[in-house]
């Protein structure tokens, strides 16, 4: 009976550890949507962060990311980004986005590949800037993460759905400035044209700007003296593919804060 029940022993730990040894490589592996290692945010604040992003990732399909270290260490953000992102295993994603942020140079740095480099235009990277870099500047880096994975989420979701954001052209304050300017533009123009005038005065009657004599017309024909003649080559069909998928489509935006 003793021997029984150690081999049942044995192999219930057995089953155990088989069970256990998948689910500790996948947490090894798991994606890295967000890394505090400068410990920005306390841990209830983080796991709201990590959720958000974790949430918009998988909804589009499209990795969306934060990342802080506590120094450069003597890189370039822009490189230690892009190796941030190519380490945090975001497999069978169609792009991603990668924020990184280092506290002791104070810089910051968004790292954009694949549809998030197509979605994640300069108008909407604008946005991102002016709305999160005074949030890290201030301090208040949970509303800074916040802002940032808000805002990826719907310039992404708007390229998703085929319409990348453009920025909005302000219409109304460009037609005043160009009425403005065409008004001061035309009369200084009619006042030059009006000062060159001053000696002419009008006169009521044509035959006063004649010679008596100097209009007598005895005979008139029309000649053909030459033409010219511009042709143009006929163009040719073409077909053209737009920009392809793949590796690449990197880039990125970031400064100080």
């Amino acid at each position: 009976m003793k021997n029984i029940a150690k081999k049942l022993f044995c192999l219930t730990v057995a089953l155990l550890l088989a069970m256990a040894l998948p689910l500790a490589a996948t947490a090894e592996h798991a994606p890295d949507y967000f890394s505090d290692e400068a410990i920005l945010l306390k841990d209830t604040n983080a796991f709201q962060v990590y959720h958000s992003l974790c949430d918009i990732s998988n909804r589009l399909n499209i990795a969306v990311a934060i990342h802080t270290v506590n120094s450069l260490d003597g890189a370039v953000i822009e490189n230690l980004a892009k190796h941030h992102y190519e380490n945090a295993y975001f497999y069978g994603y169609t792009g991603g986005v990668l924020l990184l942020v280092a506290m002791e140079e104070r810089e910051w740095y968004i790292y954009t590949t694949g549809d998030a480099y197509d979605y994640l235009t300069d108008a909407a990277l604008d946005d991102i800037e002016d709305t999160m870099v005074p949030l890290l500047s201030e301090g208040d880096y949970f509303q800074a993460f916040r802002a940032y994975a808000d805002l990826c989420d719907k310039y992404l979701t708007m390229g998703r759905e085929g319409t990348p954001y453009r920025g909005s052209f302000p219409w109304g304050q460009n037609i005043v400035i160009a009425l403005i300017v065409g008004a001061v533009v035309g009369l200084i123009v009619v006042s030059s044209m009006k000062a060159q005038l001053k000696s002419v005065r009008p006169r009521r009657e044509a035959h006063e700007y004649t010679r008596p004599g100097s209009m007598n017309v005895t005979r008139s024909r029309d000649l053909f003296l030459y033409r010219t003649v511009h042709r143009r080559p006929k163009p040719k069909d073409s077909s053209s593919g737009g920009r392809s998928g793949g590796g690449g489509r990197s880039g990125g935006r970031g400064g100080r804060f």
